[in-house]
């Protein structure tokens, strides 16, 4: 029954996503429209930062090309939104292969250090350009139009949002299942084990570098359509470092994350203002520092969302090749250790240990191994725990050792 629930659980809240505006003042409405539009955003740092581990600076510089690229083709050219959103999507893709080509090879705060150049970048590049109305925005961007009709009303844009929301995580949740998203979540703790498995990982940063642009560039579409208007401010630095926030509040390593840290963040900087103006009176201008007061003990009490699913810790990720997964998972039922998945048709095993030791054995034919090897995955708070439990349930023989620290 709880297996059932958890199952659905993705089409319950999207039902009663779909019910709120029935219930809600249209400024709530107006609110959650926006926290939808920063979640689908943060979808794209929860690939590149807390699936595969490359921090960005210019997160908000990709939601602005999305942004500019169809307000442009829409108000100047005056075509569909809908081919806005072609070319958004186009624009960001090549712009984030071309960065990427030559960032992504680049690691810790010297990756960070260039996207922020690249924020900066595209600030005062829009800013000071005249085709894109400077400083003083982009004005006459029409609404998303569908089947002749305009989504002009705060609910009706509610309900784009909330379709391209759903849309975006579910299609992410689908690529995170499959062969390539098992290698973008090995690249997180460095290219080693996915280079083991045969995977190139440089293409594969590259490839998480992409997406998260492409999918910032869908809430900057989004923001452009509902919003109407377009000025630098919501591209610049504050707001990738926002979008920052909200995805590590949320849990980096989880896409509901983005969502529940974009809804915390924003709703916190629409209320604390007039919370402030209750206790201070009406001229306070506090709310930055008690903004920041907030997240710095939320960032502090935060718990990094490990990508396999575990609890807290920092977490070692480990590749093996075994020989056989029937001889596989009966060494591990052998060991008396249950399974949280145990899937014979996908050839899947998801086991728990006490040692906080975590297996996921996957068969996997595509990848470039030998063909009498398959491969295992050990994710670990603790190496020595590791070590022991291999050890022990192995003989510290069994196939071939992938990545052993």
């Amino acid at each position: 029954m709880t297996r059932r629930l958890i199952a659905f659980a993705p089409l319950i809240a999207l039902l009663a996503a779909a019910l709120l505006p029935l219930l809600l003042q249209t400024y709530q409405v107006t609110v959650i429209t926006y926290v939808m539009i920063a979640a689908v955003a943060c979808i794209g740092l929860v690939l590149m930062t807390g699936i595969v581990g490359m921090v960005s600076f210019g997160h908000a510089a990709f939601v602005g090309l999305g942004a500019y690229v169809s307000g442009y083709l829409s108000a100047q050219l005056e075509l569909s939104p809908w081919l806005g959103l072609a070319g958004a999507i186009v624009a960001a893709g090549v712009a984030a292969a071309l960065i990427g080509a030559i960032t992504v090879r680049m690691s810790g705060h010297y990756l960070a250090l260039s996207t922020l150049c690249f924020g900066i970048s595209f600030y005062f590049l829009v800013g000071n350009s005249e085709l894109l109305g400077r400083f003083n925005g982009l004005t006459g961007i029409p609404p998303v139009s569908i089947g002749g009709v305009e989504l002009r009303g705060e609910r009706q844009t509610y309900y784009l949002a909330l379709i391209a929301l759903a849309l975006v995580m579910a299609w992410c949740r689908q690529l995170l299942d499959s062969r390539n998203g098992r290698i973008l979540r090995s690249l997180r703790t460095g290219p080693a084990i996915a280079e083991t498995f045969g995977a190139d990982a440089q293409r594969y940063r590259l490839l998480a570098f992409i997406l998260a642009a492409v999918i910032g560039a869908i809430a900057g579409w989004l923001y452009a359509h509902v919003q109407r208007f377009l000025n630098p401010t919501p591209f610049g630095l504050n707001a990738s470092i926002d979008y920052l926030f909200m995805t590590v509040i949320g849990g980096s390593g989880q896409l509901w994350g983005a969502l529940l840290g974009a809804g915390l963040v924003t709703i916190i900087k629409h209320e604390l203002q007039d919370v402030l103006k209750l206790v201070f009176g009406p001229t306070t201008r506090l709310e930055m520092l008690f903004f920041a007061a907030i997240m710095i003990v939320v960032l502090q009490k935060a718990r990094t969302a490990p990508t396999d699913g575990s609890d807290g810790s920092t977490v070692n990720h480990f590749g093996f090749l075994v020989k056989s997964y029937a001889e596989t998972k009966a060494k591990l039922t052998a060991a008396n250790i249950t399974f949280a998945m145990d899937n014979d048709k996908t050839k899947q095993i998801i086991a728990n240990f006490p040692e906080k030791v975590r297996v996921e054995f996957t068969e996997d034919a595509s990848l470039k191994t030998p063909a009498a090897f398959h491969h295992m995955h050990l994710y670990t708070t603790n190496q020595e725990n590791l070590r022991a439990w291999y050890v022990k349930t192995f003989g510290g023989t069994e196939g071939k050792r992938g990545n052993w620290p």
